[in-house]
């Protein structure tokens, strides 16, 4: 929202420097769904307290997982679920999250002082697709979180049961939770909803560049933290006189060493396309 309190997007109560209409929308997260068994045995988090993953097809016709489930060794729950049932004080979990999105959101400000607060419309679910992947994805969750392998370190299921219909939606819909993955409100793109070209250049604004997770067209099919912390060090090879030729020959590592998930020059919109990762 720094952009919208100097007056860059469509700022509320501000003179406008640059009319950038994108500015604050298409804001994308991964929403995740706590599904919550009791340990046999009382165990305390250890080191991280969530060290395994999966990545899964809600229908196998997709090209890439939209699903993602990150294991974790305390009971994830959110209010509204805590409140609706009877969680134990040790145990773990498996957080459901859907990790291609449709649904989009935006950020406002709601006032003209730097301190106003901001007005965040997460719009979770809002797409129809979300929410039957988000089923799917819980269904993934207790089938594997009930399976034999792992019977030795549930004494019972505690959250959500063998729900279905109505009573599994309303349970998807009181616990779905940020996976902390806000992104996209200040897309990279030469359409009218853009804000940075692929130079990370705000556009219309001269020595002025955004490096975090903001810039990105759509959400990456799994955590941001790499592929921010990648534009970011990019930036400094932007900020000086480049070709779209170099930077279409260097590319931008988006998801750590060893990894296959890419920013390239193409990707950056030097051919009109926006597509920031494939998963594997």
């Amino acid at each position: 929202m720094a952009l919208r309190a100097t007056a860059v997007g469509k700022p509320r109560r501000v003179p406008v420097v640059q009319h950038l209409p994108g500015v604050g929308q298409n804001l994308q997260d991964h929403p995740g769904f706590g599904c919550v068994w009791e340990y046999e045995q009382p165990l305390a988090p250890r080191n991280t307290g969530c060290e395994a993953t999966y990545f899964w097809k809600s229908d196998p016709a997709l090209d890439t997982p939209d699903l993602q489930t990150g294991q974790g060794e305390f009971p994830f729950s959110s209010a509204e679920t805590a409140a609706r049932f009877d969680l134990p004080e040790f145990g773990w979990a498996l957080l459901a999250g859907v990790v291609r999105p449709k649904s989009r959101g935006h950020i406002s400000l709601t006032g003209p002082d730097p301190t106003d607060p901001v007005q965040i419309q997460a719009n979770m679910l809002s797409h129809p697709d979300d929410l039957k992947a988000a089923i799917t994805a819980v269904q993934l969750c207790r089938e594997i979180g009930n399976s034999a392998a792992l019977r030795p370190f549930a004494k019972r299921e505690a959250m959500p049961g063998n729900l279905t219909g109505a009573e599994l939606e309303r349970f998807i819909r009181d616990a779905a939770s940020t996976y902390w993955h806000q992104s996209c409100t200040a897309k990279m793109g030469h359409d009218a909803m853009s804000v940075v070209d692929g130079t990370l250049k705000v556009s219309g604004i001269e020595h002025l560049r955004i490096a975090d997770g903001s810039i990105m067209p759509r959400v990456t099919t799994g955590n941001t933290m790499a592929p921010a912390s990648s534009s970011a060090n990019a930036q400094p090879s932007f900020s000086r006189p480049s070709t779209h030729s170099d930077i279409a020959q260097q590319g931008i590592r988006m998801a750590g060493r060893g990894s296959d998930q890419h920013l390239t020059g193409r990707d950056c919109g030097l051919n009109g396309e926006q597509s920031l990762d494939r998963a594997a």
